[in-house]
């Protein structure tokens, strides 16, 4: 199913989320880009809240969105990672590369890293517990490289 499929479908099920965003949207649509503390948009909230139906609606009336960052140059893909809202990060990836802007896939927040290289960290930060045992290894010294049983 593709992203126009998506939001087309989510109107149907959820009419008054899709008037709201539309309404905010009908206002004027660089709503979905109004700065707040820290930098912070509403689109930002939305992927720290893991709305992807909403995140489709905002990318459909407001594509540059995509490329607001906060004060500490997160995107709202950092943003969704770290909070670890797996629809919407899905849902990012998949309209970025639809866009063919598959460069935001690799902008880095302010201390390096991509969203890619937060994602790789939450799984298999050392010394860990919860990251050994969902990996069915375990851990050695903290910080080194867990080993199989």
């Amino acid at each position: 199913m593709g992203h126009v499929d998506f939001v087309k479908e989510t109107i149907r099920l959820k009419p008054v989320l899709a008037r709201q965003v539309k309404d905010l949207i009908k206002v004027d649509v660089k709503l979905c880009r109004l700065e707040g503390r820290q930098k912070m948009t509403p689109f930002h909230h939305t992927a720290i809240r893991g709305r992807a139906e909403v995140i489709g609606l905002m990318l459909s009336g407001c594509p540059d969105c995509i490329e607001d960052e906060t004060e500490r140059r997160e995107t709202a893909l950092h943003l969704a990672v770290r909070n670890n809202r797996f629809e919407a990060i899905k849902m990012m990836v998949d309209w970025n590369r639809e866009m063919n802007k598959e460069y935001m896939l690799k902008k880095k927040h302010e201390q390096g890293n991509t969203a890619l290289h937060l994602a790789s960290w939450k799984k298999t930060k050392p010394g860990d517990r919860r990251s050994a045992r969902q990996h069915k290894c375990k851990p050695r010294l903290p910080g080194s490289e867990c080993r199989k049983p």
